[in-house]
């Protein structure tokens, strides 16, 4: 037997991953695609040990967060095998990821428009802007702009950065700051706009 338990056509691998799938979307509102890549022995795996996971999605939903593209690396990971007819994998301890993610102006949009955060989206723009409310928000090249009504002096250009863990917004022309609250099981490393989206880089414990 292969003790590399990364092959596709092993049936323990395809039984884990698609325990494994099942618990990510329980954990979001919706995923659209998505792939797992399970590294270890097949003897570490049947005592539920997989030693690293590679993880790469596309169109998320996390919380009213929307994410374009997902890729991660995690692990190690403790699973938990069950009896019955419930849910039959469960990881029993925290465990640390690191990767990726891609956004669009329509996700950041999308994020700032929804209820949910609404809070953060008034403060994040009375603070940038002067003004409470968001109208659009747009990429062109490799700058963020955000536009508060119709008007095109509405247009404001931002330059944005990583640091001590979270996102740093800055309004370029009269230089108003924002520092995003970050969840402390989250640091995000570097932050950039690129190709039409916005690139964030970092890592996360992420607990059962």
């Amino acid at each position: 037997m292969n003790t590399n338990t990364n092959s596709a056509t092993s049936p323990l691998v395809k039984f884990i991953s698609a325990g494994l799938k099942l618990w990510i979307k329980t954990r979001c509102k919706s995923v659209d695609e998505l792939s797992i890549d399970l590294c270890g022995s097949t003897l570490q795996v049947l005592r539920g040990n997989v030693k690293n996971v590679n993880l790469k999605a596309e169109r998320i939903n996390f919380d009213d967060v929307l994410i374009d593209t997902l890729e991660l690396d995690g692990g190690p990971i403790r699973l938990i095998f069950r009896k019955g007819s419930g849910r039959l994998i469960e990881i029993k301890d925290s465990f640390n990821i690191e990767g990726k993610i891609l956004l669009t102006a329509e996700d950041i949009k999308g994020f700032l428009l929804s209820e949910r955060w609404s809070i953060l989206a008034k403060q994040l723009c009375r603070t940038l802007t002067n003004f409470d409310t968001l109208h659009d928000v747009e990429i062109e090249e490799n700058n963020l702009y955000f536009w508060t009504s119709n008007d095109s002096t509405s247009k404001t250009e931002f330059n944005l950065y990583a640091d001590f863990g979270t996102l740093v917004i800055i309004e370029k022309l009269h230089n108003r700051k924002f520092v995003l609250p970050m969840d402390p099981s989250i640091a995000i490393n570097k932050a950039f706009v690129s190709s039409g989206k916005l690139n964030l880089l970092g890592k996360a414990v992420v607990n059962p």
